[in-house]
């Protein structure tokens, strides 16, 4: 790839936080793939210097490595702000329980049936009596015969009635009215018999009914009861908690083995109850956890925190950038030493050959061709170490762009793009290099993203000193209520509130070290923070003056050994031409070779501190990578030329 052509492409890295960036939401949200290397196969004429970045960028495990930080901080951000979520909680509960009565309680049921059992044989041993005394008044009122009367009461009226009759039996008014209040008095004791007959019969039929009913004593209770509850819990960022709830309930017990709870029916009489309650809690904190510095540190400082991981993201994507230049440079180098050390072994052959033949012409002696053997074997031996170095570059590269290789040459890189030249006038002069360093502290994404941990470490910092202080909750609550008995839909008929409720809650820790201490700790962590942001600032200054003052010597470095370089070239060819005709001698020209090969290495290793120390610069200056809004871009002139005041 022709210098000409580096500069007309460039690409913007879009990618970098559309994939990466948002990436580092959607990784937080779905399982990812598992990491895998990818193999690639390149072209034998070389990849050039943007792909192998845009490969870097794609690849990159440490890239990768931040972008999962970032989707770890956001988890914590969305973590935190889970605090502040509206909670339903929704709660049920059921019990079902059996159990043997209490032994009182069975002999409380054994007397009442034994009661009832007794009451029911007394009423027929009167139902009876009623009965006989009944067909006795009726025998008596037909017949006369006071005989079969048990009741002497009744008896012994009739008995002085009839003898009265017997002594006025010559009055027949007399008598006649004795006989009337006879068949009255009669008459009068039947009606009341048979009416207290029937009461009887009634009492005595309700009674056998109700013993029916009752059963057996039971020896088992049994109880049920649930609870249902639905609250919409909030807390907001201002420390206040509010909580609307519903609940509802409902109990009930009876003995095992009754199908109905009515006493009449062998039941405890009590009924299944139903109860509502619709109310709202809120507390308002006037201590500890009072406004969002207090309650919403912790998402705060992990918000700000996310935004440090992102610009950590984008200065890890400056380092491989930088990392991948340096690589891609030694690989350009690796490949012009090789370059040279076989154009050296190939002139070493000529000279060979030239050698054997002015020996053939016996105008050289014999004993010179060991010292050209011995300067060929060093030729060829310095082809080998350089041909060794060129493995090790590509696969330096290959590390540093983040992907695997296999057996297959193809699968290490090749460097397609030259060296870029040095500029025709120095650039760099004081006002320069003090502007490069101010505008640095603007620039480099690590610098701005310690300043925002730092602000993350003050936000948590005083999120621990408002902590100290006392917890003093005001709480209050209304709710209303509805109550019913055997149905549900009777618990709804009448609501009855509002009740209210209000309290207050203090809470002082004697001595207070846990917050004292996490406070300490809070102040630590921020002055340690400080601390690296104000390092970080004074070592990417020294970095950009050391860099700056690099390129300079660099620049001056690179020109003498182009000039030392060109002018062996032009000795070496003259020289050789003179060895064949017989005008030099073969130690001359050896020389002049190995002295030529060492300029030509000399100045490859120029070239490349060159461009290493210019990308070197870019990056200690903030300018490898450049940052606008939502994009990132890298051109060919971020990569390889020096950095100017118009740059922003």
């Amino acid at each position: 790839m022709t210098n000409h052509r580096l500069q007309q492409l460039s690409f913007l890295l879009l990618m970098l936080l559309a994939s990466g960036a948002s990436n580092a939401v959607a990784g937080a949200q779905q399982l990812q793939q598992p990491y895998e290397p990818p193999v690639m196969h390149f072209d034998a004429q070389g990849i050039s210097l943007l792909d192998a970045i845009r490969i870097t960028i794609e690849n990159d495990p440490n890239v990768m490595l931040r972008d999962a930080s970032v989707s770890l901080q956001q988890g914590v951000a969305q973590q935190f702000s889970g605090e502040f979520d509206v909670t339903f909680v929704g709660d049920f509960s059921y019990e079902y329980g059996q159990q043997e009565l209490r032994e009182s309680t069975k002999e409380r049921e054994r007397e009442r049936r034994a009661n009832l059992d007794e009451a029911i044989t007394e009423s027929e041993m009167f139902e009876q009596e009623a009965r006989d005394l009944l067909a006795a008044l009726q025998d008596a009122r037909n017949s006369g015969s006071i005989d079969g009367i048990v009741d002497p009461v009744i008896k012994s009226q009739l008995l002085i009635l009839d003898e009265l009759i017997q002594q006025n039996i010559n009055d027949p008014a007399a008598r006649q009215e004795l006989q009337n209040l006879r068949e009255q008095i009669v008459n009068d004791n039947i009606d009341t018999t048979t009416a207290a007959l029937s009461g009887l019969l009634e009492d005595l039929a309700e009674n056998r009914l109700i013993r029916q009913q009752i059963g057996d004593v039971p020896k088992d209770e049994l109880f049920n009861n649930g609870q249902m509850s639905l609250d919409f819990v909030k807390s907001f960022r201002n420390g206040i908690f509010i909580d609307p709830y519903v609940d509802f309930g409902f109990g009930g017990e009876d003995y095992r083995g009754k199908d109905r709870k009515e006493i009449d029916f062998g039941g405890k009489g009590i009924e299944d109850l139903y109860q509502f309650r619709i109310g709202f809690d809120v507390v308002v904190p006037l201590g500890r956890g009072l406004g969002r510095d207090a309650t919403g540190a912790s998402e705060s400082a992990a918000l700000v925190e996310v935004q440090a991981s992102l610009l950590t993201l984008e200065h890890e994507w400056s380092i491989s950038t930088l990392l991948t230049v340096l690589a891609y440079w030694d690989l350009r180098a690796a490949q012009e030493s090789a370059e040279i050390a076989q154009r050296s072994v190939d002139l070493q052959v000529r000279l060979m050959e030239a050698t054997r033949n002015l020996i053939n012409a016996g105008d050289l002696a014999q004993a010179e061709l060991s010292r050209v053997q011995a300067s060929e074997a060093r030729a060829r031996a310095r082809l080998e170490d350089s041909r060794r170095n060129l493995h090790q570059a590509r696969v330096s590269l290959a590390t540093a762009m983040g992907i695997g290789v296999t057996v297959e040459d193809d699968t290490l890189p090749i460097a397609g793009d030259p060296f870029p030249e040095e500029p025709a006038q120095q650039p760099l002069d004081d006002a320069m290099v003090d502007s490069l360093a101010q505008a640095a502290l603007n620039l480099r994404r690590d610098l701005e993203a310690a300043r925002t941990f730092e602000d993350a470490g003050r936000i948590l910092s005083r999120g621990a000193r408002l902590d100290q202080k006392p917890v003093i909750d005001v709480s209050a609550g209304t709710w209303a209520m509805a109550l019913g008995e055997t149905k549900l839909s009777e618990a709804t008929d009448r609501w009855v509130g509002p009740s209210l409720s209000v309290g207050v809650r203090y809470e002082q820790p004697l001595g207070n070290n846990f917050f004292k201490g996490r406070y300490a700790q809070t102040q630590a962590d921020l002055r340690q923070r400080q601390i690296n942001a104000a390092n970080l600032q004074r070592v990417i200054t020294l970095g950009v003056i050391r860099e700056a003052r690099s390129v300079t010597d660099a620049i001056e470095s690179l020109r003498q050994a182009r000039a030392s370089a060109d002018a062996y070239q032009r000795v070496v060819a003259s020289e050789l031409q003179r060895f064949t005709a017989g005008d030099s001698s073969l130690i001359d020209t050896i020389l002049t070779e190995d002295q030529q090969t060492v300029a030509l290495l000399v100045l490859v290793r120029a070239h490349s501190e060159f461009a290493r120390l210019v990308a070197r610069l870019r990056f200690e200056s903030g300018r490898l990578v450049s940052y606008s809004e939502d994009r990132s871009e890298i051109t060919p002139e971020t990569l390889t030329t020096i950095p100017v005041r118009r740059e922003q």
